[in-house]
């Protein structure tokens, strides 16, 4: 659980009463609702930022506007990355999706 921490969950809000203060809501709504909104977005040549979601010696594990990849250390750089840890112990990005 510890590993979950600091995780980027998306949610979609179904339906809502305010009264009450309770709302319903749809985790996979929302991935699919996102993943729509950046492939729309995405272009040819275009510079974006991802979110670093995990990583390990070798590759970096992205979060894209809720689309999941990842990145090998050959991609990183030019010159050899023995462990991503040192090169990236920061793992908090920006998203350019909102």
């Amino acid at each position: 659980m510890r590993d979950t921490v600091g995780t980027t969950i998306y949610y979609k809000v179904l339906q809502l009463d305010r009264n009450s203060a309770i709302f319903g809501a749809s985790s996979k709504q929302a991935i699919d609702h996102l993943q729509g909104l950046t492939w729309n977005r995405l272009r040819e040549n275009m510079v974006i930022e991802a979110k670093i979601t995990r990583f390990n010696n070798r590759s970096l594990h992205l979060d894209v506007g809720a689309i999941k990849t990842y990145l090998q250390a050959d991609e990183v750089s030019y010159e050899w990355i023995d462990n991503m840890h040192d090169r990236y112990k920061t793992l908090r990005l920006r998203s350019w999706v909102h």
